[in-house]
Order: C-alpha cells, then sequence, then structure tokens
C-alpha cells in the first residue's frame, strides 16, 4: 500500500510537471531531421527544434527537483519487489506481449504480424527522435551518478533524458487504444506503468519519463497526419477485429 502511494505521487508530480512544460505548434523542419521522409516505411520527420520546442531541458544535478527525484528513486528501491523487478525485467525489451495481460495472452507477432510489424516501425521512428533528444542533452543516467542507485536491469550505455520506453510505451498504448477503444482506459494505464517501471528499476529519474510520456504524445499526434500510418492502422485494425 505504501508503494502505491508513492507511485501515485510520482505521477502526481509528472503531471505537474506537464502542465508547466508549454507545448506551441512546432515550426517546420529547419535542421537534419531525426527520420528521413523519403523512407517508405517511416512516419515521422522530428528535428533538433522541434525537441527544444517541445521538452524543457531536464533539471540540474543541484536543483531541488532533481535532488527529490534522487530520494524518490532510493525509496523506490529499497521498497522494490521480486514481483516488480520480474516486471520490469519482462519489459526491457518491448514487443506485444508487455500488453498482453490487457489484450489477451494471444496478444504476440505469431498471432498478430500485421500488428508486430507497425510497432516495430513505430519503434523505428520513434528510435532515432529519443536519440538525438539524449544526445542534445546528455543527462547521464541515474545509477552513472550516483553509485547508491542499483538497478535491477541491464546498465544501458545511453543517456538518460528522454526516456526511451516511456516514448514509445505512451506512442504504442495511444496506438493501440485506437485499435482497441473498448480498453482504451486499461492500455493507457499499461503504457503508464511501463514508463514507471523504468523510475522503479532505478534506470531513469522521474522527469525522464515524463519527457518520454509527451514526445510519445506529440509522436502520436504527427504521425496521425500521415497517410501512410493511417493505412497501416486500418491494416491492424483489420487484422484485430478479425482476431476478436
Amino acid at each position: 500500500m505504501k508503494i502505491l502511494k508513492l507511485t501515485r505521487g510520482i505521477w502526481l508530480a509528472i503531471c505537474l510537471l506537464g502542465l508547466v512544460w508549454s507545448n506551441p505548434a512546432l515550426a517546420p523542419a529547419q535542421e537534419k531531421t531525426a527520420s528521413s521522409q523519403t523512407a517508405a516505411s517511416l512516419y515521422l520527420a522530428v528535428t533538433e527544434a522541434d525537441l527544444k520546442k517541445l521538452l524543457p531541458p531536464p533539471p540540474v544535478d543541484a536543483s531541488k527537483q532533481h535532488q527529490s527525484e534522487v530520494a524518490v528513486m532510493l525509496d523506490l528501491q529499497a521498497k522494490r519487489t521480486p514481483a516488480q523487478e520480474k516486471e520490469a525485467q519482462a519489459q526491457d525489451k518491448l514487443s506485444l506481449t508487455v500488453f498482453a495481460d490487457v489484450l489477451g495472452k494471444d496478444f504476440d507477432a505469431q498471432h498478430f504480424p500485421k500488428t508486430d510489424a507497425f510497432l516495430t516501425r513505430l519503434i523505428q521512428n520513434a528510435g532515432p527522435v529519443t536519440e538525438m533528444g539524449k544526445e542534445l542533452w546528455k543527462r547521464p543516467r541515474p545509477f552513472v551518478t550516483y553509485g547508491q542507485i542499483q538497478p535491477c536491469l541491464r546498465r544501458s550505455q545511453s543517456n538518460s533524458y528522454p526516456s526511451g520506453h516511456a516514448t514509445i510505451a505512451q506512442l504504442w498504448a495511444r496506438t493501440l487504444a485506437e485499435v482497441f477503444p473498448k480498453q482504451r482506459a486499461a492500455i493507457l494505464r499499461k503504457g503508464d506503468q511501463i514508463a514507471l517501471n523504468r523510475v522503479i528499476a532505478g534506470v531513469h529519474y522521474p522527469s525522464d519519463i515524463a519527457a518520454g510520456k509527451k514526445l510519445g504524445e506529440f509522436l502520436f499526434t504527427q504521425a496521425r497526419k500521415n497517410p501512410a500510418f493511417l493505412a497501416d492502422l486500418k491494416q491492424v485494425k483489420e487484422e484485430c477485429q478479425k482476431k476478436d
């Protein structure tokens, strides 16, 4: 119960972060893009300027917010259970199966090949964007800066901000919520939990996943403007309706 209360507290803090972050209309592409518009399988083109307008810099180490996040992570680590570690480890490599407890035990690549290919393409779109953000802000992982933070996952060599897992989880959740509207609320909760598990696991700060969630929402909104995305989404809906 204490963990549940703390978890809610983290999400409250993340929501408050979202309230103070502005989200003006993004400028047209003027800099090197994170993904090529000429690739037939891709739906997005995002620039460094876009990221700077969408997301604030991560809090500096000396700030009260940063120190508060470190304290939250250490508290979560002290209370982390084997079940939480197992769940985070199962989500370290994202696949359809991370949503199986919401969409059914057969929600996997074998039974939903078109859906699997579609979500893989979304990773191919989101990955370069998050990597561009990581390179832009160069925030070290929590366990790099603080030896007392001991992750229960592999120690990624990439930077921390924004969280790639949180970005993709939000992008996938928003997409799957359109495919399965009756399960929308549960799907979105699952996306949030996947992101939060990265904090519980000790590999991301809370502000990393807040930024990832915001970025995932933006990428989904942008992708929906692309006819190729909408055409592929239609095929996924048809596949899922046949299996339903």
